[in-house]
């Protein structure tokens, strides 16, 4: 575990946003982010084949009991890297399409949940994969983190897990997303409220001097509702959290803005 913060330290923050905000915004996908593991071995073996020996697969990092994956080193290639790695994770209810972002946004192969078979957990633990394709803007390699839903019944009351991911994930990120319904802005658990009371108090106690981290909240299934109330509303709550807090003496004065860059986006269903 300390190996593996050593080397994320170490990486350059670079902001991303989605589409024509300026989020990383990769070139048409190899292979449809809705192709399962299965179907896809059978069809493309070479190029699956090739994807695992280049570390591209996803690799479990901690499993659902918190049991820290330390070959994962070696699954993913890191030794092989030789530029900058930049770190975007991603955490949100269960069931919210967190993996199809990601396999959308970075050409990942993260598992996603098959409708068919009703709506289930589908990621446990946390799981990386690097990128496969190559930074258009000629910046770092991204390593891509996905994470186990909040607020499933698998846990039923227990909320250590997903706090601890949101922590990890905060940790580790230069980018976190925050994957939401549109409309679950309002709402506590829905709206990732106790996640974020973890994340900024943590933050405020546990880095004395500010580590700016892009904080992007990916509204899911926008509605009529204008973006820009939308954005009112949900940061609204954050300045509510954050000055609910109790700062130590050196953080009395800090804003949000002096921890995150805040990014809000919406994606029609």
């Amino acid at each position: 575990m300390k190996a593996f913060f050593s080397f994320l330290v170490k990486s350059p923050t670079t902001l991303h946003t989605l589409g024509n905000q300026g989020l990383y915004q990769p070139k048409p996908l190899l292979i449809s982010s809705r192709t399962t593991s299965t179907s896809f071995h059978k069809s493309h073996p070479l190029i699956l084949s090739t994807w695992v020996i280049e570390g591209y697969h996803p690799t479990l990092l901690i499993d659902g009991d918190g049991n820290f994956n330390s070959k994962f080193v070696d699954d993913v290639k890191l030794a092989a890297v030789s530029r900058p790695v930049a770190v975007v994770s991603v955490f949100g209810v269960q069931s919210t399409g967190k993996s199809t972002l990601m396999n959308s946004l970075h050409s990942t192969k993260f598992k996603v949940m098959d409708a068919s078979q009703g709506i289930h957990q589908t990621t446990k633990g946390v799981w990386v994969a690097k990128c496969p394709l190559p930074n258009p803007n000629g910046g770092p390699e991204i390593l891509a983190v996905d994470t186990e839903g909040s607020d499933g019944s698998e846990r039923e009351d227990d909320t250590k897990f997903e706090k601890q991911t949101a922590l990890f994930c905060l940790a580790v990120s230069n980018t976190v997303i925050v994957n939401m319904m549109c409309c679950t802005i309002g709402l506590n658990n829905g709206g990732n409220r106790p996640l974020l009371r973890t994340v900024f108090d943590v933050m405020i106690r546990k880095f004395c001097a500010p580590r700016k981290v892009n904080l992007v909240f990916v509204l899911r299934d926008k509605n009529e509702c204008p973006l820009d109330k939308l954005e009112e509303q949900l940061k609204e709550g954050m300045y509510k959290i954050w000055e609910g807090m109790k700062k130590p003496e050196a953080q009395l004065n800090a804003s949000l803005e002096d921890f995150f860059n805040i990014k809000v986006v919406a994606l029609s269903s």
